[in-house]
């Protein structure tokens, strides 16, 4: 019995892990919607090889990549993601307004 539970519970915490999302994967987003078509960025082409599959070091630098990217961005005022959640605010409060 505690031998099934012990699997159950390797078992669970394996699933749980592959289905969170990289922080590697979290930067190439970002730069993929922010930074798309940006002569001074790697293109999402670029960004995609260059992080898939990356191992638990690259996933740190891409932590720590994103941080300063999305530091730097609100700095030089660049609000990436934002516009469309106000949109979706502004478009409900007309529908619910009608």
């Amino acid at each position: 019995m505690r031998t099934t539970v012990w699997v159950l519970c390797l078992g669970l915490s394996g699933l749980m892990a592959c289905e969170l999302e990289q922080p590697c994967d979290e930067y190439t987003a970002y730069m993929c919607d922010c930074h798309d078509g940006d002569p001074l960025y790697p293109s999402c082409e670029e960004l995609e090889a260059t992080y898939a599959d990356a191992d638990l070091t690259v996933q740190d630098e891409c932590i720590l990549a994103l941080e300063a990217q999305q530091e730097a961005d609100a700095q030089l005022g660049i609000e990436c993601g934002s516009t469309t959640s106000t949109t979706s605010a502004s478009t409900t409060s007309t529908t619910t307004t009608m």
